[in-house]
């Protein structure tokens, strides 16, 4: 059974927002300080983080204990990793109720073997306030936090508050650390500095800043900061090396929760 200290989820309301870069980030910026790291993707029926951290679930053969329980396995960078995509291998299909996704959920923590005592557990949520969220809520109570991402388009924005309410409902509620803004602004991928039009000096603009930053300042959460469009994240995380050049928003996370 998972033993760990602080659970820590990245979430959003919706898909392609960022959720699983972030956790990855996470969990790394952890790993450097010295902490037990685990990574549990609870989106069981779309499972992507071994995609962004470049695991090949192909060749991966969970070892069974004495009393039959699979050993959850350091995959990556010393970090231990748990998915769907683990034990239901080569892209099958996982089309499964909500029942059975909090099943799941609830084996990989209660009945799967992880054999160090973690100081944190990243999740990769799915896109939903759900299954998943419902059943991390239950296993987790008084050791669960939430960072929320979001772009700054209408419907993530409008996703993103469906979530602090979801977090406000819960009974306990769940904290939130604070709101992440993704693919705002641009910078180059050399120098860091934001990418200019050179005839007119226009900046190249991939979402406003501020749209996220008015929504963490209205429901009165903290803002930590952004992680700008920068061509060579979606280059490293196709070869499985998802870490951000400009970790800013990774550093106000860790002053939060170290």
């Amino acid at each position: 059974m998972l033993s760990v200290k602080r659970v820590i989820a990245s979430v959003s309301g919706k898909g392609g927002v960022g959720k699983s870069l972030l956790a990855a980030n996470i969990a790394y910026a952890l790993r450097r300080q010295g902490k037990e790291v685990g990574i549990l993707d609870c989106d069981v029926r779309s499972p992507n983080i071994t995609c962004i951290l470049g695991i090949d679930t192909s060749n991966i053969n969970l070892e069974i204990t004495s009393d039959r329980k699979r050993i959850v396995r350091p995959l990556w960078d010393d970090i231990f990793v748990m998915s769907s995509a683990i034990v239901v291998r080569n892209y099958r299909a996982m089309t499964i109720t909500g029942e059975d996704v909090r099943a799941f959920l609830r084996q990989t923590v209660i009945d799967f073997e992880w054999p160090k005592e973690l100081d944190y557990l990243v999740l990769d949520m799915d896109p939903s306030s759900g299954d998943s969220m419902k059943s991390v809520h239950e296993m987790f109570k008084g050791k669960l936090e939430f960072v929320i991402i979001s772009s700054s388009d209408v419907s993530s924005l409008s996703d993103c508050q469906r979530m602090v309410n979801a977090c406000n409902e819960k009974k306990p509620p769940i904290p939130i650390i604070g709101v992440v803004a993704n693919m705002v602004g641009s910078e180059c991928p050399n120098c860091l500095h934001r990418i200019v039009c050179r005839d007119c000096g226009t900046e190249i603009s991939f979402g406003d800043e501020e749209k996220v930053k008015s929504l963490a300042e209205a429901k009165r959460i903290p803002y930590l900061g952004a992680i700008r469009f920068n061509p060579a994240i979606k280059e490293r995380t196709d070869h499985g090396n998802p870490i951000l050049p400009n970790g800013i928003a990774i550093k106000n996370i860790l002053e939060r929760i170290l």
